[in-house]
């Protein structure tokens, strides 16, 4: 129910706003509960894509990739160690999460996936990956890797 009344908040739409103040303050709640329990769905199964692809894309080097010096240093040269260190390291404690969010651009869909130290999103320890992500397909384009954050 929180996830719900956070993805409410979060994504109440102008027509949302204008239905508050001109119609029965009750019916736009409800519309925009239907229109964020669809959302949530969505970006389950989204979030599940962008893993998997990750995953896929596991033995993809990340000694020449865009910001990744740090993460090679750290014995985290492809996608798939980054991935387990960062489950190990980010996986544990209830404060920490993973995230992910796509942007549509003129180019294709850029996603990336966040590890961080804590759920609120107030902790500079966040690290992560940054790709051009085609959801035909459902594969991340390797040329396109980049690494986020600070680890």
């Amino acid at each position: 129910m929180v996830a719900v009344f956070r993805a409410i908040m979060v994504s109440l739409s102008v027509f949302a706003l204008v239905s508050v103040f001109f119609f029965d303050f009750r019916e736009a709640i409800a519309a925009e509960v239907k229109s964020a329990e669809k959302l949530e769905v969505q970006s389950d199964q989204k979030r599940f894509q962008l893993l998997r692809a990750a995953f896929d894309a596991s033995n993809e080097s990340l000694r020449t990739r865009l910001y990744c010096e740090s993460f090679v240093q750290n014995q985290q040269d492809t996608v798939g160690k980054f991935i387990a260190w960062s489950l190990s390291f980010y996986g544990t404690g209830q404060d920490n999460s993973i995230r992910t969010q796509c942007d549509k651009g003129k180019k294709g869909e850029t996603c990336t996936i966040t590890f961080a130290a804590d759920s609120k999103g107030e902790s500079p320890w966040s690290c992560g990956l940054r790709f051009k992500f085609d959801s035909k397909t459902m594969k991340l384009d390797p040329k396109t890797l980049e690494c986020i954050g600070t680890c």
